[in-house]
Formats: structure tokens, sequence, C-alpha cells
């Protein structure tokens, strides 16, 4: 008990004495450096650096310099003087070299770098900090802006580095927010990259996440057999991971919306309805490429569900998504409501090739194609035969005052414009019309009088030209012809302008008799983008007026006998494209015109050509073990090999869109006749 007693004595002493003693004041540079510090913490950061300035002037020795300096630095950051900040941070490393001080300097000069966008810098000063000597709070924040910058130098692969460093040093509290850059790196490294990191892992963390990226990548990419398996890898292997429901809900939908109903193809056809007569013929062409691969592959069964869609969009976009859920491969068609079903098509992810001349319609999305003869097909297939082979300069357009005929007046225009070449002349008529001498006599400068004075011929060309040649491609015919739009008046006064004497009347006496005005035929060759009826009444009536000698161009519409009945010996060297010739030398076609005949009595057309070749393309497509998907098979329409068809040669470029090698045909002794000319070659590409 005593020895306790003596010992509290002595501790209440103690504490007396301790009590007793007087606190010791702060120096003058220390006081000046706990204003400063006072302010600092305020964020009062203009009167801060004043003070940390201050104690620098006066008491540049004192042991608070090297803070004062780095907090200096920091307020430069804080304020976005990043030059200035690094200036503050360059000055304490240099001056106080080994130190605590050098080495929060130096992490500050870091993170101003970046904050200033130098990321390069970053890197380059980083390998100069002695890592090795940093505490693991610095080494964590260290490797967090070397992670930031290398993503911002688009490096992901040094950046997983960086961030995996830096997980693996952090406390558990700061581990969150690692984790997600660190995920953001793996989202970004390529493909090689997270192979070769996976190798290096074995199955350790941060494995899960690597193997996860590699089969998202895999779908993305349509390589889906690869993303199946590499998704049932992940949830075998990390059953216990964040992503395990991820992983399994990317399973189903590849299995519900990808994985296809093993070769089954949907038709959508108009087989009723007023667009009926094309869609049976469709599925002709359809239904004779089917019987045709089955013979030459026994047992190797193809099945094609058919529905009708009545041409209705609604009705179109249903049987749609009702081929979808019986999981076929692909679509054909439609003919008509092309843009509402492929628009479905696209929601859906189901590729769908379109059988239309419907503009744009594959920009609607990367599921949709189309396998048809277009407007620009025919007009760059036309056009260029004229100038590269026939060496063709000049061209006149007469065309129906209606949307087609306006469509392929202007592709035309624009076609020989590119080609080099020159329109000279173009005249819209009325589509209800079968006398047409009124717009030819305005496309060679017959229709209106010419004065006396001007009937030579350079002059009536200037006559003819100034009232005749129009202002430019892709204008709407309101607007082609200065004359057009003005009316008899506007006209009237146009020719008082240029001819002040035109309307007065000359003496009876004085009157002498003229010889008949020549038509002034100015171009290589005329264009008319119409019907064979149409062309057929027009041929006559150009050499009626004297325009002979010059090259007759037509559209598609022009392959029919009835053009050559109509227009008899004025239709002899009349040049057309077309997408399918049936009197074609070529065995493809030939054989397939015999089988056609002998399966439906009657000869194919174009429709059922083209539909046969896009069934054989999805057929040969279908029946590779390794197209299961819908993703795969997409890709494979996008890279296959060029297909040799009955429609020419026929690939798809980048969007969908078809590539062919369309006939080019010349009347010749009152028959239709393939031109020894390859329209729109095709480049070889790699089976």
């Amino acid at each position: 008990m005593a020895s306790m007693a003596v010992m509290l004595c002595c501790c209440l002493s103690c504490a007396a004495k301790k009590e007793g003693r007087p606190l010791l004041r702060p120096t003058p540079d220390q006081a000046l450096f706990q204003e400063a510090e006072k302010k600092y913490q305020e964020k009062a950061y203009d009167e801060a650096s004043r003070l940390y300035q201050n104690l620098l002037d006066q008491f540049p020795d004192s042991g608070s310099a090297p803070m004062a300096v780095l907090k200096m630095g920091l307020i430069c950051s804080v304020q976005g003087d990043f030059s200035e900040a690094e200036r503050f941070f360059d000055q304490v490393i240099k001056n106080y070299p080994g130190t605590t001080y050098a080495r929060d300097a130096g992490l500050e000069m870091l993170n101003a770098l970046y904050l200033e966008g130098k990321y390069q810098e970053v890197t380059v000063f980083a390998g100069g900090l002695p890592y090795d000597e940093l505490g693991p709070e610095q080494a964590v924040r260290l490797d967090m802006i070397m992670g930031d910058s290398y993503l911002a130098l688009k490096s992901p692969l040094e950046a997983y580095h960086a961030f995996l460093k830096a997980f693996q040093k952090a406390e558990p509290k700061e581990q969150d927010s690692i984790l997600s850059r660190l995920k953001t790196a793996i989202a970004l490294m390529s493909p090689p990259d997270l192979q070769k990191e996976l190798e290096g892992l074995n199955h350790q963390w941060p494995a899960g996440y690597l193997v996860y990226q590699q089969a998202l990548n895999f779908y993305n990419e349509g390589r889906i057999e690869e993303a199946v398996a590499a998704f049932t890898a992940f949830t075998d292997q990390f059953s216990d991971h964040e992503y395990i429901e991820k992983a399994r809900q990317m399973l189903a939908e590849i299995e519900s919306m990808d994985l296809f109903a093993p070769k089954t193809i949907g038709c959508l056809l108009p087989l009723s309805g007023k667009y009926q007569v094309f869609g049976e013929q469709a599925l002709q062409g359809i239904e004779l490429a089917l019987s045709r691969f089955e013979k030459k592959n026994p047992g190797d069964t193809m099945r094609i569900l058919i529905r009708d869609t009545a041409s209705d969009p609604k009705r179109a976009q249903a049987a749609v998504e009702d081929l979808a859920n019986h999981r076929v491969a692909a679509i054909i068609g439609p003919l008509a409501t092309s843009a509402e079903a492929a628009v479905t098509a696209q929601s859906l992810k189901l590729p769908i090739i379109t059988l239309t001349q419907k503009p744009h319609v594959t920009d609607i999305g990367d599921y949709v194609f189309r396998n048809f003869l277009t407007p620009e097909m025919q007009m760059k297939a036309l056009v260029n035969y004229a100038t590269d082979e026939l060496h063709l300069r000049r061209f006149a357009i007469l065309y129906p005052e209606e949307t087609y005929g306006e469509t392929f007046m202007n592709l035309f225009w624009d076609e020989v414009i590119r080609s080099g070449g020159e329109v000279v002349g173009v005249e819209a008529y009325d589509p209800t019309l079968t006398d047409f001498a009124d717009p030819i006599k305005k496309l060679v400068g017959l229709y209106y009088d010419i004065p006396d004075d001007l009937v030579d011929e350079e002059a009536r060309r200037v006559f003819s030209q100034s009232s005749l040649t129009p202002l430019g491609p892709n204008m709407s015919s309101d607007s082609v012809f200065s004359f057009k739009s003005q009316g008899e008046d506007g006209l009237a006064a146009e020719m008082e302008t240029v001819w002040p004497d035109e309307t007065a009347q000359e003496p009876e006496a004085e009157k002498q008799e003229q010889e008949p005005v020549q038509p002034i035929i100015d171009f290589d060759a005329i264009f008319i983008p119409d019907s064979a009826d149409k062309a057929g009444l027009i041929l006559p009536q150009l050499a009626y007026h004297d325009i002979k000698d010059v090259h007759l161009l037509g559209t598609n519409l022009w392959y029919s006998n009835k053009l050559i009945q109509m227009a008899k010996s004025h239709a002899e060297g009349a040049i057309l494209p077309e997408g399918f010739f049936d009197l074609c030398k070529d065995e493809r076609v030939s054989g397939f015109v015999r089988d056609f005949e002998k399966m439906y009595g009657s000869s194919p057309g174009f429709i059922e050509a083209v539909s046969f070749d896009t069934a054989m393309i999805l057929f040969n497509l279908l029946s590779q073990p390794d197209v299961r998907y819908r993703t795969v098979l997409r890709s494979q329409l996008l890279t296959m090999p060029v297909f040799e068809g009955v429609t020419g040669r026929t690939c798809f470029d980048a969007n969908g869109e078809a590539v062919k090698e369309i006939y080019l045909l010349r009347i010749s002794g009152g028959r239709f006749e393939q031109l020894d000319y390859t329209a729109l070659p095709i480049p070889e590409t790699e089976p």
C-alpha cells in the first residue's frame, strides 16, 4: 500500500509540474506559415499564396519553406495555372532532393501535367520518379495518373497494367473506383492483347473480366460461334462473378434471336392484291431454285416459309415478326412495302434481302440488303458504254414529265457529267400524249419561228441552245427551261427582247418564200426513259422530223418485242440495260430458262431470275455447317465470293447493296442481242 501511495504522489507531482510549464510560442516564420495554412484551408487561395510568398521572402531558410513552395504550386493547379504550378513543383524537386517534399512535388507535377493534357509528358516524367521509395498511397496515386494518361493516349493495355497495380496496393475502400477504370481499360483492349493477358493469368483475378470482354467482342464482330463458346466458358469457370447474370442473358439472347432453325428461309411476297402477278413470278423463281438446289444436293433439304403481304405495310411488318418467331435464317422480299418490312427486320436483327428499287432502302440498317436492278445501275452501265465504247460526248434527253421519267432523266444527266460528257438539250412531254411532234420540235429548234436574219445554221444553233439548254442537272421539270416556266406571255416578252422587230408585220410584197428549216441535231445520242409502248410511238416520229443517225438509248422497259413491232426499222441500233436476258448463250442462263419453261410452261423474266439468284445465294450459304446464327449469315453475305448467277455476277457492298454486272442489249436485225461488254465490272474477291 505504501509503495502505491508513493507512486501516486509522484504521478500527481509530475502532472502538476507539466500543467505549470509555460507553452512555447511559435517562431515568427511558424506563425506566418500557420496563418497561410489557415487561409489555404479556408480556400482563400490568393491570400494564402501572398502569405506563403511573404514567408519565403522573409525566412527563405525556414523549415516550412519547402511546404510553402509546394502549397503555392497546389494553389496554381487549383486555379488552372498549370505552367506556374509546374514551376513551383520543379523548384521543390531541385532544391530539396531525396525528401518527402520532393516526392510529393513529383506526384503533383504528374497531376498538373495530366490536367494540362500533356499525357505523353506524364509517362516520360513518371519514369524518373523513385517509385520504390513511395508509400502505398503515393504509389496508388501515381499508378492512377499513369492509367488515366494511357487511356487518353489510347493505350488501353498500358492503362490496364497501371490500374491493376493501383488496385493491388489500394485500401479496400478505394478499390471500387479503381476497378471501374480497370474495366474501362479492359473494354478497350484489342483481342490479341486480351488473349495474351488471359494466358498469363491462368484463371486468376481479373481473368473473369477479360473472358467476358472477349466473349462480348466475339458477339459484336458477328463471330457468334466463338461468342457462345466464350460465354459458356465464363459461366463454367466464374460462377460467382459479378457478370454471371449478364453472361447468361447473352447466351439466352443469342439462343432466342440469333440462332435460327436449320436451313429455314422466309419469303415475303404480294400473293394477293394489285401486285399479285409480280409476287407469283418471284415465288416461281424461288421454287425453281429450291428444286435445283435439292436436286444438286440430295439430302440437304431447305425449308421455305411463305407469307403474303398483300402489299399492305402493316401486314408486311406483322409477317416479319411471325417469320422471326419461326426462327427463319433470313427473309427474301418483299417487292412492295419493302421499307416497312426492312425496318422491322432490322429491329429484330433478321437479315432481309429486299427485291425493290426503292431509294435508300439499305440505309435502314446493317441487316438490310437489296438484290435488284436499280435505276442507278442502269444509268451507270448505259452511260459508261456510250462514253467509253462508243466515244459519245453530247446527249439529248426526251422524257415523260412524271416520277419515272424525271428520276431517270436526273440520273442519266449526272452520269453524263461524271463521265465527262455534256447534255446539250432536254425536253419533257406529257405522258398522256401519243403525238410527240411539239416536244421533238422543241428539242431540235423547230418549234419556234426564227427571224429571217438568223436563219443561218450557227445563229439557229445559238437560238436553239439559248432557248432549250437546261440550267443544270438535278432540276425539276418546272425549272429546266426558262421558256417552260414563263408561259406564252413570258415567251413573247423574251422573244421581243432578243428580236425587237420580230412582231412587226412585213408588207406582203416584201415577203419571200423561205426554204424549210432543218432540225439542229447537235447531239450524238438521245435518251428516252419510257415504256416500250411509248418508245414505239416516239422513235418513228424522231425519224419523221429528220432526227437520224443518232444513237437511241433507253431503259430496261424497252426490252419488249412490242417496241420492235411498233417502231420497226426505226428501233434499229437502240441500246438499253437489262438485268436478265433470256436469250443469253451462257449455259447458266439457257439452263435456267429451259428448266423454268419445263416447270411452268412460260418464259421467265427479270423478277423470276433475280428471285432465283437470291434464293440460291442463301441456300449456298446456309448449307455451310458453320453458318448457324443470323449474325454469321449477315457477315457471310457481306464477304461472300462473287456469285455467278443468271442475272449476272453479283456480290454485296458494305452497305448491303448488290453490285451486279448487268446486261447491255442492242436491237439488231429486228431482234435483241447481247453486247460484248462487261457493264459495271466487279472486283475479284477471295473465296
